[in-house]
């Protein structure tokens, strides 16, 4: 097997700086921790739509890390309607700088190792998605997918194919990034998160109904449209 070139540069090529749109908002919070945030401001700093971040401002309030709070205004007589801030909670601050440290960290880390973890976070970024939050028919496809674009990703980390690469792999419904990854889960060297990526890649390209399979495959190739070359 060859013994990939572990480059920050290439690494950075393939997963470039997009963090979780969870992660980014984050940031926003623990520039003034103190400091309440409204929607249209959060949408200013961080340049999301709407779309983007409303489910991740849904995600950080259902674990809990920040809290959202009704203006209390006549809206009449302010010619407005009222606002809905948001703050980080007391454990939400704790938890979110260590989250945002840790990360910091591991990307300063000069022989940063390609993880199926950071795969799945890069696909979140791709998907602009903060990852698995509902429950439903449409979102098993939607989490699916997000895992079936996290083994393909990390299956090109760890043999440093090419952008265009992973999308004939998605496009073709190709077996060949099993085989790559397959060959990574035996022998002194096995590597857990190569075999995690296969069983998600064989159950979906083998087992699940066609039709299901091709909804979770657009939503992959939907995602790789914004990986840059």
């Amino acid at each position: 097997m060859n013994t990939p070139n572990w480059t920050p540069d290439w690494w950075r090529r393939l997963f470039g700086a997009a963090e979780p749109p969870h992660i980014q908002v984050l940031r926003v919070f623990l520039a003034d921790p103190d400091r309440p945030r409204f929607g249209y401001d959060l949408m200013q700093t961080t340049r999301f739509p709407s779309g983007r971040l409303y489910p991740a401002l849904a995600r950080l309030k259902r674990d809990a890390w920040i809290t959202g709070t009704w203006e209390d205004i006549n809206e009449d007589e302010a010619g407005r309607p009222a606002r809905r801030s948001y703050r980080l909670t007391a454990a939400g601050r704790v938890h979110a700088r260590a989250l945002v440290d840790a990360r910091d960290a591991a990307a300063a880390a000069p022989d940063q190792r390609p993880t199926l973890e950071a795969a799945r976070n890069r696909a979140d970024a791709l998907m602009g998605r903060p990852g698995p939050d509902a429950d439903g028919y449409a979102d098993a496809f939607t989490d699916t997918a997000r895992e079936v674009l996290a083994a393909l990703l990390y299956a090109a980390a760890v043999t440093e194919a090419d952008p265009e690469q992973v999308r004939r792999w998605a496009s073709t419904y190709s077996l060949e990034p099993y085989e790559l990854l397959r060959a990574r889960t035996s022998g002194e060297a096995e590597d857990p998160d190569a075999r995690t990526a296969c069983i998600e890649l064989l159950r979906v390209y083998q087992q699940m109904p066609d039709r299901s399979r091709s909804a979770v495959m657009m939503q992959v190739a939907a995602a790789l449209d914004n990986l840059k070359n």
